[in-house]
């Protein structure tokens, strides 16, 4: 999902009148204090207030417009980019929409692509995962139990899950850069803010 070819073809579409990519933000809700964040989430209370009735059926019309126009498209996902305020992971608020989201457009085929700090991570999303309808980036800051629980502002045994569910998330990753169909590619990357202290 963050191929430059993705890009490219989603501004000629927009330049055309069909939009193939949409933007959702659910609640700033946040199960991290991170050093390095760039959404203040901690500081901000916005609920995940987002009407997944009318995301259904604005994604139900893109599919149906990008159809009607382009009929060689028509096996091309669309997509939906969670890239807003808070942990679209987060268990309460979040975490829930997320599922439902992906629940619901399973049957319009629309893929989403979120980032993730890793700290929660479950079965569901790992088939989600696994069956390529969603794509994460995931943070990374480092390998040690220690500099995670100071950089990600949780517990040790918060960092020690942060890094199981790593784990877990690259072995999908590597299951899907062996499948002969997957062309050597995988919808998992990771983020990295480089410091000198996890150089």
């Amino acid at each position: 999902p963050w191929d430059s070819g993705l890009v490219k073809q989603s501004l000629q579409d927009s330049w055309e009148g069909e939009f193939s990519i949409l933007d959702l933000q659910l609640g700033s809700a946040c199960n991290a204090h991170c050093r390095h964040c760039d959404s203040s989430c901690s500081s901000l209370h916005e609920s995940a207030n987002l009407d997944i009735n009318e995301v259904v059926r604005l994604l139900g019309e893109m599919r149906q417009s990008r159809n009607y126009f382009s009929p060689e498209h028509q096996s091309e996902p669309l997509w939906c980019f969670i890239c807003g305020l808070g942990e679209p992971t987060e268990p309460t608020e979040n975490l829930p929409k997320l599922l439902e989201l992906l629940d619901r457009t399973a049957e319009i085929g629309v893929n989403f692509a979120l980032f993730n700090n890793g700290l929660y991570w479950d079965e569901k999303l790992n088939k989600h995962l696994g069956g390529g309808r969603l794509s994460v980036q995931v943070q990374v800051m480092s390998n040690q139990v220690e500099k995670v629980a100071h950089f990600m502002g949780v517990s040790k045994d918060e960092a020690n899950l942060q890094l199981r569910h790593r784990e877990q998330i690259y072995e999908v990753a590597v299951q899907q850069w062996d499948h002969p169909q997957a062309a050597n590619g995988t919808n998992v990357c990771a983020s990295i803010v480089p410091m000198r202290d996890n150089l």
